[in-house]
């Protein structure tokens, strides 16, 4: 039966700190209703995906991640068209980041799931759902198809993405849009177009400076700053 994955306001912030007594938490959880909170422990998985143990727990769940990841399976585990698109998202950064011998396909999978997703997703004010599967539909699609998908990629992020990553309600949510806008324009730099590399450092600058976060959710911008 579908489930919603959020949960309380208290757990989220825990995870955004890097509490693992959340982490903790919500195992317990994924072990009394494996089904309902699947993908709510996946994603608080991959929060910690830069820790040993939650990395390689979260490979292991690989197979299960791609049995969920077909569109049509994943939208009927859904209680709503929002909360299937929060779900891909959920899945499709998963399998984006996945690494080994199949990443290539895994990417490809995550990059159907995105552009199906983002096609369903309501927008909603202040959001950052849509937001996310837009610039990893463009990241992936860079990544898979090299230079001949840069126009497609930059078509992905319309006008609109540019304009309201501003206003992403969820301070941590800000960070993290602004840090993945960073990363698809370093992406474009390094593929000859210039302007990108004054987009990544304003965007980088900008995840740094959002009021109010943690220090977990700034150590990792510093890391994707040194990341490449």
């Amino acid at each position: 039966m579908a489930e919603s994955m959020h949960r309380d306001p208290d757990h989220s912030q825990r995870i955004w700190a890097g509490d693992q007594t959340a982490l903790v938490q919500s195992h317990e959880k994924f072990l009394t209703d494996p089904e309902g909170q699947f993908v709510a422990y996946m994603s608080d998985l991959y929060a910690f995906r830069d820790r040993p143990l939650a990395r390689s727990e979260l490979i292991a769940f690989t197979p299960e991640i791609l049995e969920r990841s077909h569109p049509d399976a994943l939208f009927f585990r859904s209680v709503s068209p929002r909360e299937y698109a929060d779900r891909a998202d959920v899945l499709s950064a998963i399998l984006a980041w996945m690494p080994g011998e199949q990443s290539r396909s895994l990417r490809e999978t995550s990059l159907t799931l995105a552009k199906d997703a983002l096609r369903m997703c309501p927008r909603t004010p202040g959001g950052h759902t849509e937001m996310f599967l837009a610039i990893r539909a463009a990241v992936l699609t860079l990544e898979i198809n090299g230079t001949s998908g840069l126009w497609e990629a930059c078509n992905l992020l319309d006008l609109g993405t540019w304009l309201v990553a501003r206003r992403v309600r969820d301070r941590n949510q800000r960070a993290r849009v602004y840090r993945a806008l960073a990363d698809f324009h370093r992406r474009t730099a390094k593929m000859g177009l210039r302007s990108g590399w004054i987009f990544a450092g304003c965007y980088f600058l900008a995840a740094l400076l959002v009021p109010g976060i943690p220090w977990d959710v700034r150590r990792k911008t510093f890391r994707a700053l040194w990341a490449h």
